[in-house]
């Protein structure tokens, strides 16, 4: 009597789960990804003369009434190929409606120096191609991905600081 009553709660626990993880799973594709924006900053300090940061601007809309607790993002930006720099953000929450996300990552300085910097220099803005993964609750992921010119989003104003 024991076992069976185990083994009928056992089953239902196994369902539930298995609901939540449909419901989470239909509750994450309802979501849509922008790419909003980017901008670059130099470090404080003695970082300054190695390093150079991309600030990602991305747009999370939840069109539920829902809330959801993510367990982070993480993605990467490449170059024609070649990775230049990775970024992973801590948990966050998706509210209703729009959720703003930024993440800084550190530019590989090999490829800024040799690479980024001199390309700009002569009016040759390079394309980012970017990915995002979000995290959703039970390592559950999904992938973006996006091509951003970098022509768009470096105002005249701001180039002196790169040549």
């Amino acid at each position: 009597m024991a076992k069976s009553w185990f083994k009928k709660a056992g089953v239902i626990a196994l369902a539930f789960v298995a609901y939540r993880g449909y419901q989470l799973y239909e509750l994450g594709n309802s979501f849509s990804y922008r790419f909003k924006g980017m901008f670059f900053r130099r470090p404080k300090g003695l970082d300054l003369v190695n390093n150079l940061i991309i600030v990602l601007e991305y747009v999370i809309v939840n069109p539920t009434k829902s809330s959801l607790k993510m367990n982070g993002m993480y993605g990467t930006v490449s170059v024609k190929g070649q990775q230049i720099a990775a970024y992973q953000s801590g948990p966050f929450t998706i509210k209703p409606g729009e959720t703003p996300i930024k993440v800084e990552m550190v530019v590989n300085p090999y490829f800024a120096a040799t690479t980024l910097l001199p390309d700009v220099k002569k009016g040759n803005f390079p394309i980012f191609d970017t990915t995002l993964t979000a995290v959703f609750p039970f390592r559950i992921t999904h992938t973006e991905k996006f091509a951003i010119n970098t022509k768009d989003y470096i105002p005249s104003s701001v180039l002196p600081l790169f040549v």
